[in-house]
Parts: structure tokens; C-alpha cells; sequence
């Protein structure tokens, strides 16, 4: 199968196991899921770490939405008919003003999720007690998993409607999550939550539904009562729903959950209620099927979720502000050293194509005015391109060779572990030769594994030949912040000249 667009992983963590389901979204038709899965929590984290947060090298790195439970997650949802998706984000933005102004007492972090279409908006206000999910979003970090959005459970239960197929009678759809303790009930349309009810259940020790139909005793079989309880607590729902609430008519019942024998539990249901009801199943048309595990549900609904990580997401906003930086630090020094190296490499051949006229001093100077108009363009990296421009000039006026600029930014490149990234780069000519002083700052959990990175740097450059390695030495010593241990290094060495007849070489 064909994959576009980012990586995306929905995770449901329930003890002793997680659900799992990765997908990827496409340009038009949005999420697609490739693969599902229940595994134990400990080969689940190192699962994901193997494959789905390793890097791409053109998507960058994975999205993990992971499902958030809790009494304490209130949900609302409005509709505004006939409203633009423009104007519905400005009613959404002052509602979540009005209800963070509104409370008084413990502080509430609300969010909110926009979906518009050619009918209309819908807008869904999630809150909880910002305390509540710092914790959870430390237990979570704290298992290994690496967290973008929060997203609630019953909010991603109601967006498995998208995935199933359009109902006949235009009816509404409860989906239910079945577990030992507890089932809970989400009322949802075609495009989401509309209500949620939880339903106590209790089961015989850790004994799930396993029986058939025919084999279950009214009289003693205490899995029957609690199945005849949910049927009925379902159906006094289903009443408050199309009565009370007036939202409509329930026509249909999925199932999922992490209790033993939901087809059986379906088959009760559907006699009871006298309605169409079956557990989740495979989604998607021939080759591209895929079978989703009922404890995945949770999971799967949330990602379908639409795809901006700011909507939908109880993770505190500071939390999430800080992880987007860290994962945006990389891509942009990879586009920063490239923009240099490209402006560099232009510099150098123009540079030879002048001096192959040896042009005069004064007409030196002239080209040097029009690279230096031209470099205008690159405002972002002008530090480093006016260190390059030096390094033309002052070669063209002492009659030497440009120095290696394209493999002495390959090497530098292929050397830097991770965790250490260049601050500044500089290169100036001296009479013994080219000098160059590279700036690093380092990022990480402990002061040896930044000692180890530095050595390795170390290693790299005295190994390879462009380079005669001066020192490195630590510039302040390493302090302690909360995203872990920081320093700042300087590498110093000579680069080896190319002769006027060599090429630079990576």
C-alpha cells in the first residue's frame, strides 16, 4: 500500500496491555489505517520505538494521539447550521474564553475541535482540571510513549461513525465500549459525539462473556443478569436520547471493548432491543482491509479525529508548545545548513570563473558588491553566509584556494550525533592555513551521554584527513533544565586547502 503524508499512531493504554492502530493520512481521504494491534505494554513500547518513531527521512518523525479516560473530561457540542468553518472557530475561541473565565477555584484547560462541511460547523468543547492531565501526561510519558494529543475517550469512540457506512434510515449510532467494570455508551452522528452515558457493570472476578445465546441461564448465570442490565440501561438511553434530548432515533449498535465474546453479547442485543448490532470489524474494500481488534476501538476512533494537534487535545498547551519546538529544532538546522551550503557552493563558482579571467582588484570588489546584493534574499542566515563571503574574498585577494566548503560540511554533518546541534560556524584564513571554530550546544537526559556525543564528534574529525584537529572544550559548564541536561561545546582545527586544480570531495 501506498503511503502519503504523516505517520500517525492512536495508542489506548489499559493495564496490563495497549491498543494500537498506525495509520498514515492521505491528501484527500485523510486517515487511513494500515495496521492494529494489542500487545503487552512493555513489547508495545519497544514496537513503536523500532518502527513507527523512527525518523523519515522526508515525513519526519510519527504523531502519537493516545486516549484519555476520566469521570473529570466533560464534553459539549454545538451546531451552527449554514456557518462557515472561519466564523465557527471564532464562536469556538470565545466559548473557551467564557468557560475558563467562568470557573472559579482549580484551573481548567478546555479545547476545542472544529468540523465544517457544506452543511455547516460543529464545534465540541472538551475541559478537564489542567492538574488531572499533567498527571496523566506524566504516567504516560513515564511508560516510554512520546504524547502530541490527548485526546478523550469517549470523544474518540464517537468517531467511528466515520468509518462505517452511511445508515439507510438516517438514524443515530451508539457505540459501546464493553469492559469488565464498566460499558459506555456514545450517541453519535455522521460527524461525531453527541452524548455518552457510562453503565457499572460487574462481572464474576476476571470471568468475561464467553457463552452463546442458547447456553445463558436467566436464572443463575450472573454474566446473563449483567448483560439483561446493560440491554436494559441501553435501552432507557436510547429512550432519553430520542425523548428528552431530542437528538433522534438510535438505529444501530457497534460494539467494542476488551471483554471476551461480543459477537454473543451482539446477538442478545439485537434480540432485545430489536435493533442491527454487531461488534467493529474490518474496515476498508479488498487488499486494503484491515482487521481491527475490538479492544482497538478507542484507538482507531482516535485517529480519525481530524488531523491539527491543537484541536482536540487536552495536553496542557505549554507541554505542547515545547514538544513541537523540540521536534521542529532538526528539520530547521538541516534547512539552515542547506541553504548555506547552497549559497556557498554559488559563491565558489563564481569565484573560479573570475579568477580564470584574473580580473583586478577592482573588479574583485564589484563582484563581491553584486553577491553581496544577491545574499539579501537570505536574511535568516546571514551570519554565516557573510562568513562565507569573507572566505571568497580574502581567497581571491591572497591568491590561494578556495577551502573544501561542500565536504567540510558533508563531514561535519555525517559526525553530529542527534543531541548536538551547531550554533555557528567560523572559517578565516590565517598564514598557516584555514582555521575553523564550530559552536555546538548539546541536548540531553544526563551529563554522560552528552560527554559520549562530544567524544564521538571528536573521533570523527580527527579521523578524517580534510581536518587537523585543534581542541574541544567545553564553554560552560553543563546545567540542569526540565527538559534535561544542556551545555555548549567549541571545536577548533585546521582545514586542508584544495589546490586550484582539486574539487571539493565529500
Amino acid at each position: 500500500m501506498t503511503q502519503f503524508g504523516q505517520r500517525r499512531v492512536g495508542i489506548d493504554l489499559f493495564s496490563p496491555r495497549v491498543a494500537w492502530v498506525r495509520s498514515f493520512d492521505t491528501p484527500q481521504a485523510g486517515p487511513q489505517v494500515f495496521v492494529a494491534g494489542v500487545d503487552p505494554t512493555k513489547s508495545c513500547v519497544e514496537k513503536l520505538n523500532e518502527g513507527f518513531n523512527k525518523r523519515h527521512a522526508f515525513l519526519g518523525q510519527g504523531r502519537a494521539d493516545i486516549v484519555l479516560r476520566g469521570p473529570e473530561i466533560h464534553i459539549q457540542r454545538i451546531n451552527l447550521p449554514g456557518i462557515s468553518g472561519n466564523r465557527a472557530q471564532q464562536v469556538a475561541v470565545r466559548r473557551k474564553q467564557e468557560i475558563e473565565q467562568g470557573e472559579t477555584g482549580d484551573e481548567v484547560y478546555v479545547s476545542t475541535l472544529v468540523v465544517s462541511d457544506s452543511e455547516g460547523s460543529t464545534i465540541w468543547l472538551m475541559s478537564s482540571l489542567r492538574e488531572i492531565c499533567e498527571s496523566i501526561d506524566f504516567e504516560i510519558t513515564r511508560h516510554g510513549f512520546r504524547v502530541d494529543r490527548l485526546v478523550p475517550h469517549t470523544l474518540a469512540l464517537g468517531a467511528l461513525t466515520r468509518l462505517l457506512p452511511a445508515n439507510r434510515s438516517k438514524g443515530l449510532t451508539a457505540v459501546v465500549w464493553v469492559d469488565p467494570e464498566s460499558g459506555t455508551c456514545v450517541i453519535a452522528d455522521r460527524r461525531g459525539w453527541l452524548f455518552d452515558r457510562t453503565i457499572p457493570l460487574k462481572y464474576a472476578g476476571d470471568r468475561m462473556l464467553q457463552a452463546s445465546e442458547a447456553s445463558l441461564d436467566p436464572e443463575g448465570d450472573k454474566e446473563y443478569q449483567q448483560i439483561e442490565r446493560l440491554a436494559t440501561e441501553l435501552e432507557r438511553t436510547f429512550a432519553y436520547v430520542e425523548k428528552q434530548l431530542n437528538l433522534g432515533e438510535v438505529a444501530r449498535i457497534r460494539l467494542c471493548g476488551t471483554a471476551q465474546g461480543l459477537d454473543d453479547l451482539a446477538r442478545v442485543l439485537a434480540a432485545n432491543l430489536r435493533l442491527d448490532a454487531a461488534q467493529i470489524g474490518a474496515f476498508g474494500q479488498g487488499d486494503a482491509a484491515v482487521s481491527i481488534p475490538p479492544e482497538a476501538g478507542a484507538a482507531l476512533g482516535a485517529v480519525m479525529l481530524p488531523r491539527p494537534v491543537r484541536q482536540a487535545n487536552l495536553l496542557p498547551p505549554e507541554t505542547l508548545c515545547t514538544r513541537a519546538a523540540t521536534r521542529m529544532r532538526r528539520p530547521l538546522m538541516v534547512a539552515l545548513v542547506l541553504a548555506i551550503a547552497f549559497s556557498v557552493a554559488i559563491g565558489i563558482a563564481g569565484l573560479v570563473r573570475y579568477q580564470a579571467k584574473r580580473m583586478s582588484l577592482t573588479s574583485a570588489r564589484s563582484v563581491a558588491q553584486r553577491w553581496e546584493d544577491g545574499r539579501e534574499a537570505l536574511a535568516g542566515q546571514t551570519a554565516l553566509s557573510l562568513r562565507a563571503d569573507q572566505a571568497r574574498v580574502a581567497a581571491s585577494l591572497l591568491d590561494r584556494s578556495e577551502p573544501p566548503w561542500g565536504g567540510m560540511l558533508v563531514v561535519l554533518g555525517a559526525a553530529m550525533p542527534e543531541i548536538l546541534f551547531v550554533q555557528q560556524l567560523d572559517l578565516h584564513a590565517e598564514e598557516q592555513g584555514w582555521k575553523l571554530s564550530v559552536s555546538l550546544e548539546g541536548q540531553a537526559a544526563s551529563q554522560a551521554e552528552l560527554a559520549a556525543a562530544v567524544r564521538h564528534v571528536e573521533q570523527q574529525v580527527r579521523a578524517h584527513e580534510l581536518f587537523n584537529l585543534v581542541s574541544v572544550e567545553s564553554r560552560m559548564a553543563p546545567w540542569t533544565t526540565d527538559e534535561g541536561v544542556l551545555a555548549r561545546y567549541r571545536l577548533t582545527a585546521w582545514v586542508a586547502p584544495l589546490s586550484s586544480q582539486e574539487s571539493p570531495h565529500d
